[in-house]
């Protein structure tokens, strides 16, 4: 199993974008409407 890690680089007050890249990383994805986390569905 082979792991890859992702270093990002963000301005200050980016804190919205670092969430979301933490998501997709996970694999997860938000529901807005119902405000839920939900697994992706994840292309190999």
């Amino acid at each position: 199993m082979t792991s890859v890690a992702i270093q990002t680089l963000l301005p200050v007050g980016d804190a919205t974008l670092l969430g979301a890249l933490t998501l997709e990383a996970l694999g997860l994805s938000l529901d807005p409407i119902r405000r839920e986390l939900k697994p992706m569905t994840l292309m190999l």
